[in-house]
């Protein structure tokens, strides 16, 4: 779509990348628990995982146990994170159903952003060698792998673009997205199953959905009035 003469005329859904298109909950899982065996500290589970999972992730180190005193996280913890995570990434599965939802955005005529905390050439990389990248109108990543914060990037692009807040949408999964809907005073929809336990999601004021096959039945709620 040409964004710049339709900022006016579409609505826009703001997408998170990892936990709401690409289920990887359980890559980053292992990853995690790799890097802690290495390290002689006590594993997590999933369920755990999803209660302490936050931004910006180095408290999610903090959490489970690094030394972040004597292992530095942008020169030692972060690096051997993603040399883990990024190999096995391809193998995560595609979430069910959302590419139904993704190509009824298309036909309807509505911009959609890829917005991630991961870093932009790493995103692009994942999503090209998974067949996304086409999908979206634009991706949007960090500069770099520390995952520090994405709204930034959202409300850069939205000024730019000139983009009416009440016509726009986040949806996600995890409590970051909705801080992301809120920086940008636009709707919010959160999808249990990712990054976040349904608990927690919960705990605001967004739309929460089982899944996608939940949120196909609320299209209404995306009306672009």
């Amino acid at each position: 779509m040409d964004i710049a003469n339709a900022n006016q005329e579409a609505a826009v859904i703001f997408w998170d990348y990892n936990g709401t298109i690409l289920d990887d909950v359980n890559t980053c899982v292992t990853a995690l628990n790799s890097m802690l065996r290495r390290r002689n500290l006590a594993e997590i589970s999933t369920e755990m995982y999803t209660e302490i999972f936050d931004f910006p992730i180095i408290n999610l180190y903090k959490s489970v146990g690094f030394d972040l005193a004597n292992e530095s996280f942008t020169e030692i913890l972060a690096p051997e994170y993603i040399s883990i995570y990024q190999p096995a990434s391809y193998n995560a599965p595609i979430r069910s159903n959302v590419l139904n939802l993704i190509n009824f955005f298309n036909a309807a005529g509505y911009i959609q952003v890829l917005l991630s905390a991961s870093q932009r050439d790493l995103l692009i990389e994942q999503t090209y060698a998974l067949g996304l990248s086409s999908l979206f109108d634009e991706i949007l990543g960090l500069d770099d792998i520390y995952a520090i914060s994405k709204s930034v990037l959202a409300r850069q692009w939205s000024a730019e673009h000139d983009i009416d807040p009440q016509r726009a949408f986040v949806i996600g999964d995890t409590i970051h997205d909705y801080q992301i809907a809120r920086d940008l005073n636009c709707k919010c929809v959160l999808v249990c199953g990712g990054h976040n336990s349904k608990k927690r999601l919960l705990e605001t004021n967004a739309v929460v959905v089982d899944d996608f096959l939940d949120l196909m039945d609320m299209i209404d709620l995306f009306k672009k009035t």
